[in-house]
Formats: C-alpha cells, sequence, structure tokens
C-alpha cells in the first residue's frame, strides 16, 4: 500500500455546522446538486458522525458517518479539497470514520460510490446492493394534481412519517418530520381519504440547481405518477427536477422515459456487513445520494 506523507498539521475532528455548510459548497462544484437548504437537517441526524478533516484551520476533506438509530450507517459527504486531492488525506479520513464504526459495533453500512470508485471501496469489504440512476426532468406546465394528493398538512404529517419509517431498516427519530420543514419544501401525500390509508408521499425542495424530488414513496406506479405531477405542478415552467430511481425499480425507471426525464448518471448502493433488502419497487425517488 502506497504511504503518504501527511502534513503534521493535519488532524480530523468533528465537524461543525458552519463547516458543514462550507463542504456542501464543494459538493456543488463536483455536480451533487443538493439541496439549498439540507444542511441542518442532515447535520441534526448524528452529529457526531459528522468528520472534518483540516491543517490548521484551513479545510481538507470531509466524510459523514452517521448513525440511524444502533445497528445501520450511513456514509456520504465523502470529498476532499482539489488542493489535496492524491495525497492521503481522504484514506486518512475515510479510515478514521471507520474506525469509529467498527467500536460502536455498527452492523451494516451503507454508502454511495461512482462506478469508478467501486472497486476502490470493495478493498474496504463494501459490495454493490443495486444501483439507482438520476434523471432529470423539465417542467412543461401541463402538469396537474388530482382528486387523491393532498398537502402535507400539521395534522396529515404523523402519520406520513409513520409511512416514511417503513422504508429504512432503523428509525431516524425525528428526521423525516424535520425533512418536512426544510425551508420552502412542498411536501404531498396519497390517499383516497375513504379507507384513510396513505399509498404513497413525495417531496420537492429547490436545490442548487433547478429542484431535487426525494424522497418519492409509492405503493404502485399509478401513485407515484400522480404524485409526481402535483410535485411539478408547483415548480416553474421550464424548471430542472433531478430525481434518483434505483435501477431494479423498472416501472419507476419507465416512468421517467415516458416522461422524457433524461439520464444523467449512475451511482452504485454499497453495503458492508448485514444485508439490507429495502422496498425498491415502491422507491420512485431517493432522500438523497448522501443520507441514504
Amino acid at each position: 500500500m502506497q504511504k503518504y506523507n501527511l502534513d503534521p498539521a493535519f488532524h480530523i475532528e468533528r465537524m461543525t455546522l458552519d463547516e458543514f455548510k462550507a463542504v456542501i459548497k464543494w459538493t456543488r462544484t463536483e455536480g451533487w446538486n443538493p439541496g439549498i437548504n439540507d444542511a441542518e437537517v442532515l447535520y441534526g441526524v448524528d452529529p457526531e458522525g459528522f468528520l472534518i478533516g483540516k491543517i490548521g484551520d484551513e479545510l481538507v476533506c470531509s466524510v459523514t458517518a452517521v448513525i440511524y438509530q444502533k445497528m445501520y450507517a450511513f456514509m456520504g459527504m465523502y470529498i476532499v479539497h482539489p488542493k489535496y486531492r492524491g495525497q492521503g488525506y481522504g484514506i486518512a479520513m475515510w479510515q478514521e470514520a471507520m474506525r469509529r464504526l467498527e467500536e460502536l459495533n455498527v452492523e451494516m453500512i451503507a454508502m454511495e460510490a461512482t462506478m469508478e470508485q467501486i472497486d476502490h471501496f470493495k478493498k474496504s469489504g463494501f459490495e454493490v446492493g443495486y444501483f439507482h440512476d438520476r434523471f432529470v426532468y423539465h417542467v412543461t406546465g401541463g402538469e396537474r394534481e388530482t382528486a387523491k394528493v393532498w398537502d402535507v398538512t400539521e395534522e396529515s404529517k404523523t402519520d406520513v412519517c409513520e409511512y416514511d419509517a417503513g422504508f429504512h431498516p432503523e428509525v431516524r427519530e425525528g428526521f423525516a418530520e424535520k425533512w418536512l420543514q426544510i425551508p420552502g419544501v412542498y411536501a404531498v401525500y396519497w390517499s383516497d381519504r375513504i379507507h384513510g390509508k396513505i399509498m404513497g408521499y413525495g417531496v420537492i425542495r429547490e436545490a442548487a440547481e433547478g429542484y431535487r424530488v426525494g424522497p418519492l414513496y409509492a405503493h404502485d406506479v399509478t401513485v407515484a405518477s400522480e404524485i409526481f405531477e402535483a410535485l411539478c405542478s408547483k415548480a416553474q415552467i421550464g424548471a430542472r427536477l433531478c430525481v434518483d430511481i434505483p435501477e431494479t425499480n423498472d416501472k419507476g425507471i419507465m416512468l421517467m422515459k415516458n416522461r422524457c426525464g433524461e439520464p444523467c448518471g449512475r451511482l452504485a448502493r454499497m453495503y458492508k456487513g448485514k444485508a439490507l433488502q429495502p422496498r425498491l419497487n415502491e422507491m420512485f425517488g431517493l432522500y438523497s445520494v448522501k443520507v441514504g
């Protein structure tokens, strides 16, 4: 293994919220297109898992190793400032994050990887679980809400959050509720109001470029399509919407293709440890590729 001579002043510590916001700005130049108001919510999941590498006071690299509750963790925001790439700082950061999770006896770790990174992360014991594809859709102005799609309100928020919890291996206490409170977010759910059962919900939020849709969970593609229409109806004509869909969700992929959505990238969801069997066929849009 190649050895690196790191600057003696390099150190790793817990990231502050302001530092996290600075790192998010880095990701915009890499084409990650995060939501413009995501920082506070993401940081609140597990602040102890946000790590920053510095030389003195200068930010060098970052990684998040966020624990949902106890047994499941998600790694993301693994990025090195261009000035310091190829010098071993990212590796040191990665090793520190993995050490933390091992000490806490986490049973399963998930992460996203570009196609070029897959072999690299396999060396750390990760295996590909599935792939997901990113699509860009441009609002036409012809999208409309239907009678069974309702705005998420204070009265319906608890039921929506309970529905959301069924898509995750462990409860992220208060996360979905806080996600729904992101400034400028618009959220809807699908219910016939007769049986009172929620069959899907979706969220749209402003991003660095256009909007991001996520999550978008639904019982079937018909419900997903109606939710997607309702979300689009709140954006201006021509607005650019990004959505990430598991490639195994054939109907979700076709939904975007039939609407002339443009594929613009693919990432691998990788796991280390206990295998996870998520409800991929009901996932028509992920929260964020950096938080799961």
